[in-house]
């Protein structure tokens, strides 16, 4: 549990799945902000290569590692 007003960070890596890209960030935004946290902003940490079996039957496409940052209302 946090106090009121604590900020929370999550760093947390895009993924890919059958070639689709799932974005995890934005997904961890929106669910925090549906348990009642603010999300400040997402920070893109650095992009990162796809999995070995991704890249080889789907190509290169590089994913956002990004940090998820919230405040508790």
């Amino acid at each position: 549990m946090c106090k009121r007003k604590a900020r929370i960070a999550f760093v947390v890596g895009n993924a890919q799945y059958s070639g689709l890209a799932i974005p995890v960030d934005e997904l961890t935004a929106e669910l925090g902000e549906q348990a009642g946290l603010k999300c400040d902003k997402l920070v893109v940490a650095r992009y990162r290569g796809n999995s070995a079996q991704q890249m080889g039957k789907y190509g290169r496409k590089p994913s956002r590692e990004s940090v998820v940052l919230f405040q508790k209302q």
